[in-house]
């Protein structure tokens, strides 16, 4: 069952976000609403583009990430990292959407960011720039090319070469750069297009 009223960009919502592809995670977390879309295959659902968000660790920041105090507005208990970098597109239904916690209504929406307010928005284009150029333009093709796409089907699009973008992310430095950086607990050095 699709979830309505229909999420707008920047709400949080409380979602099932996927560690294995196709498959709904274990625990309910928050997640940032990138985008929302019509689903293909019923006009009364829509699909939305999230990300993931944790309260673990939340005072070291890598590139992508921004993090949000708790408050009423956005719903948060806890100081709440995003990960800009870590997307997903998923049906909004019951399936990888669940209530908010706390909340009286049934419905996923944890509260909003303030997409207006300055804070937010320097956030938000600083964990942008952060993040390898690569990256920024292999998840922007990915989304295109797949966005009509089942999760499982947008996979194997990634994994056979569908995305030419992402296959020269694979191919270059800054694949591995990110994972290294953190390990190494420093600055990612990208590589220059």
């Amino acid at each position: 069952m699709y979830w309505t009223p229909r999420p707008k960009s920047g709400d949080i919502v409380q979602c099932r976000f996927p560690e294995r592809v196709g498959v709904p995670g274990p625990k309910e977390r928050p997640a940032l609403v990138l985008q929302v879309e019509e689903a293909i295959e019923d006009p009364d659902g829509c699909v939305v583009v999230v990300a993931y968000a944790t309260s673990r660790r939340t005072h070291v920041l890598f590139p992508g990430e921004f993090a949000i105090e708790p408050n009423s507005k956005t719903g948060l208990t806890k100081l709440t990292k995003f990960d800009l970098v870590n997307q997903r597109v998923l049906p909004f239904d019951d399936e990888w959407f669940g209530p908010a916690p706390g909340k009286g209504s049934k419905h996923p929406r944890r509260g909003r960011l303030d997409l207006a307010s300055e804070s937010i928005k320097r956030r938000l284009h600083a964990a942008i720039l952060e993040a390898s150029p690569k990256s920024i333009r292999a998840v922007k093709q990915a989304h295109r090319l797949t966005r009509d796409m089942t999760v499982q089907d947008s996979y194997r699009a990634l994994r056979s070469g569908g995305v030419p973008a992402y296959d020269r992310l694979r191919a270059s430095k800054d694949y591995w750069e990110g994972a290294a950086a953190f390990s190494e607990k420093r600055e990612p050095q990208w590589e220059e297009d």
